[in-house]
C-alpha cells in the first residue's frame, strides 16, 4: 500500500494558497490603479456579466440601480455589434485596451476609452476587469418624449453644467420641434 504523504500534501496546499493570495492582490492592486487613473472600474466574469455593482458606470449612462452583480455589459452598448466585437477581444487572456461606443439613459452615444485584462483565477474561471474613461461629446440621437418621462427621475439627474430644469426644457423644446 503506498504511503500518504501529508507533509507534501500540506506543502502543496499552502503554496496553492499563496498564489491564490498573491493572485488577488495582484488583481486588487490592478483595480485600485484604475480607479485612480480612470472614471470607472468594471469586474467582469467570463460571461461578461458583473461581478460587482459598477455605480461610477451607471452614473456617466444616467441609469441610477443599472449594472449590479449579475447584469449583463451588453446593455450598454450602443450596438449589438459593438458588443460582440468587444466581447471577443476581451475573451483572450491578456491586455488591450479598446474605444467603444456606449448610450446613456436618454439614447446619447457616448465615447468610452477601456483599458481591460483578462486573466484566470486559482479555479480557472475567467475575469475581465476594465478601466474605462469617457471621452469626447455626446452625440443624441433622438430626445425622449416628454409627455413619457417621469419629472421625478429627471430631478435626480444632474448633468455637468446643466440643472435638471435646464434638461426638461431642452427636451420640451425638442418635443415641440424648435
Amino acid at each position: 500500500m503506498p504511503a500518504f504523504d501529508v507533509h507534501g500534501r500540506r506543502n502543496c496546499i499552502e503554496r496553492a494558497m499563496k498564489a491564490q493570495h498573491a493572485s488577488e492582490s495582484l488583481k486588487d492592486a490592478f483595480k485600485d490603479s484604475l480607479e485612480g487613473l480612470c472614471d470607472c472600474v468594471l469586474h467582469l466574469d467570463g460571461s461578461f456579466n458583473f461581478v460587482q455593482p459598477c455605480p461610477r458606470l451607471a452614473s456617466i449612462l444616467v441609469s441610477p440601480g443599472r449594472f449590479s452583480c449579475g447584469d449583463s455589459l451588453a446593455s450598454a452598448f450602443s450596438e449589438s455589434r459593438c458588443y460582440l466585437a468587444f466581447e471577443q477581444k476581451c475573451s483572450k487572456i491578456g491586455s488591450d485596451v479598446s474605444v467603444v461606443e456606449m448610450k446613456d439613459a436618454f439614447g446619447a452615444r457616448i465615447g468610452m476609452q477601456f483599458h481591460h485584462v483578462t486573466f484566470e483565477d486559482s479555479h480557472d474561471q475567467l475575469h475581465v476587469i476594465i478601466g474605462g474613461t469617457e471621452f469626447g461629446e455626446r452625440q443624441h440621437l433622438a430626445f425622449p418624449n416628454v409627455a413619457n418621462l417621469d419629472p421625478q427621475e429627471l430631478e435626480r439627474f444632474q448633468i455637468k453644467g446643466a440643472t435638471s430644469l435646464g434638461w426638461r426644457q431642452e427636451y420640451a423644446r425638442a418635443a415641440k420641434g424648435r
